[in-house]
């Protein structure tokens, strides 16, 4: 079945035509317009707001080859998925009315099960085009964003703008940036001819990427926020005191753009405590910890985090397998972010997001502690919180 709602617009100059269409789709979950002619198809379009358009070809007046022309001419509707119902046989005929912009067509007499099985396919494909848009505008506003916060930052001589910090700014938007725009050109320039897995693997590239430029996008702005020591609201900080269970620790988890099935694998046991720290402080320091022991972990190795009451309040400890050598440098050191000694080319970052961690626990005077095998390359990083007492 076809996603609630649907709306398909049928234009047919034979309502029997119409007829026989509702039969079929009578249960596939789709809302059906009619019209008998494709005079002023947009018009017809914007008031019915069509997702699917099931065309006749041979119609008097302006026929469906027509039809398709002034559709693709029109950029609101480029996208629309265009089933051609005909009679024609001829494969010159049929030629026509792809070339003109139809994407399938369905041979008369209509066979029920070709006719859901082909509008079920369009429908998908549509969909994914209509997320692809959706990425798109949140891309354009993204950027909007931070070239506001940028030129305010600047505005008050923010540390983050010099040129270092400026590199290191410049390779955490960038990449997401390419990982996003590269994809989506490939699809919106040769989405016909991709197979249904080759666009689904682009999709997941790309959710992958807007994923990876919201988290480097909020670590600025959470950067941007520290830096001007405001706790005015929530966004701000500071709220208080709050929960912490494993279904919350899960739920960072699982906002984290990783591969679900490696996500599964992370070993998490937390005993539910009410703690004095704002969850929204916690969930940006757990979130960071957990990032970059799911980055940097070996391939057959899990990160595993363990909360736990302790006699002098709650103790979150967060373990992998792997390089530490960022965490080492953000959490052992006491310089700026513009000090640290890190490598520009090292893939994963630079380090952002956990002196943002870093800088929370300072602020709530919660020392933390690290620990680095060399033998096992293993390292665990943990803090105790002050535990809530109403």
């Amino acid at each position: 079945m076809m996603e609630p709602n649907t709306t398909v617009l049928v234009i047919d100059d034979e309502p029997i035509n119409f007829d026989v269409i509702e039969s079929i789709l009578a249960h596939s979950g789709v809302t059906l317009y009619y019209r008998s002619t494709g005079y002023k198809i947009i018009e017809a379009l914007e008031q019915t707001r069509a997702e699917l358009l099931l065309l006749d070809v041979l119609m008097p007046g302006v026929d469906g080859v027509e039809v398709c022309k002034i559709i693709r001419a029109d950029p609101n509707w480029q996208t629309l998925p265009i089933i051609v119902v005909t009679a024609l046989s001829d494969k010159n005929d049929l030629a026509r009315c792809l070339d003109a912009g139809a994407d399938d067509f369905v041979s008369k007499p209509i066979n029920s099960q070709e006719l859901r099985a082909r509008v079920k396919a369009l429908m998908r494909i549509h969909t994914q085009y209509k997320e692809i848009g959706r990425l798109i505008q949140t891309q354009r506003n993204t950027i909007a964003l931070l070239r506001n916060t940028l030129r305010s930052a600047e505005r008050t001589q923010h540390p983050i703008l010099n040129r270092k910090s400026g590199t290191i700014l410049s390779h955490e938007l960038n990449t997401p940036l390419n990982g996003i725009l590269g994809p989506l050109r490939l699809i919106l320039d040769e989405g016909n001819t991709l197979a249904e897995d080759e666009r689904r693997s682009f999709l997941s590239d790309v959710e992958y990427s807007a994923i990876q430029l919201h988290q480097n996008i909020r670590r600025l702005l959470i950067y941007l926020e520290l830096e001007n020591n405001q706790s005015e609201s929530r966004a701000n900080f500071s709220l208080g005191h709050g929960s912490v269970s494993e279904d919350y620790v899960l739920d960072i988890v699982n906002h984290l753009p990783y591969p679900r099935e490696e996500k599964e694998k992370a070993e998490i046991s937390v005993e539910p405590h009410d703690i004095d720290m704002d969850v929204y402080e916690l969930e940006i320091i757990l979130s960071e910890l957990l990032d970059n022991a799911f980055k940097y972990s070996i391939e057959e190795a899990n990160a595993r985090l363990v909360g736990q009451r302790v006699a002098h309040g709650y103790n979150l400890s967060i373990a992998y397998v792997g390089e530490s050598q960022l965490l080492c440098d953000v959490f052992q050191g006491n310089e700026p972010l513009e000090q640290l000694q890190v490598d520009p080319f090292r893939n994963g970052g630079h380090g952002l997001g956990l002196y943002n961690a870093k800088r929370l626990l300072d602020r709530k005077q919660v020392a933390t502690t690290l620990t680095v095998d060399a033998d096992s390359s293993s390292t665990t990083v943990s803090f105790t919180l002050p535990v809530y007492i109403a």
